[in-house]
């Protein structure tokens, strides 16, 4: 399990890296991996923390789980910015925050027999924790202009929605020019024509 867990990790920087590049697929490589990994780490957590030689603490097990499937979670929707990404992200820290400490009050009592097994528990808990919360700092704004910078137009429609979702005028605006901009894009002939009848 930890090697599957370490596949969908690369697999959802790659999802990034592609999509930070505005190549296509970015999306498809984060909305495999990530929820992939979520599902892991909830129903799977006993046999992913699990110390071969000397086991784990599994109540202690399932809710590092839970609390990293919620910050998987937060980190997909905030990184295809789809609504109420952070506020799951805050769930996400705000469990593995009271997970970190039920680890700690065990590990005062097990730390001999469980030594390695909180070592790499403690690891992920750093490492998730951190990715979380600079995802969860990082401004929607920052996230978009990084994904269009090659499109100001969508820019400025998704800042002036974002800024304003109750304008039912911009929320139309914006979603009808995301609606063709992407229809162009994955339709390459009827891009061919729609940039052809603009020419002339």
């Amino acid at each position: 399990m930890k090697f599957l867990e370490k596949v969908l990790i690369v697999l959802a920087f790659i999802g990034l890296l592609v999509r930070a590049l505005m190549w296509q697929g970015g999306e498809i490589f984060l909305t495999v991996a990530l929820p992939s990994l979520s599902i892991l780490y909830l129903l799977m957590s006993w046999s992913v923390f699990k110390d071969k030689n000397h086991g784990h603490n599994i109540f202690l097990s399932m809710m590092t789980g839970l609390s990293f499937s919620i910050a998987v979670i937060g980190i997909l929707f905030k990184l295809l910015l789809w609504k109420g990404g952070d506020t799951i992200l805050i769930a996400g820290l705000m469990v593995m925050a009271i997970s970190k400490i039920i680890g700690l009050l065990l590990k005062w009592k097990y730390a001999d027999a469980l030594e390695n097994y909180f070592k790499n528990l403690f690891l992920r808990y750093y490492i998730i924790a951190g990715i979380t919360l600079i995802v969860f700092l990082i401004p929607s704004k920052t996230i978009v202009f990084l994904y269009h910078r090659d499109d100001p137009q969508y820019v400025t429609l998704y800042l002036r929605y974002f800024n304003e979702p109750s304008n039912m005028k911009y929320r139309e605006d914006f979603f009808r020019y995301r609606s063709k901009k992407y229809k162009q894009k994955w339709n390459v002939k009827e891009y061919h024509e729609y940039t052809n009848h603009s020419q002339n």
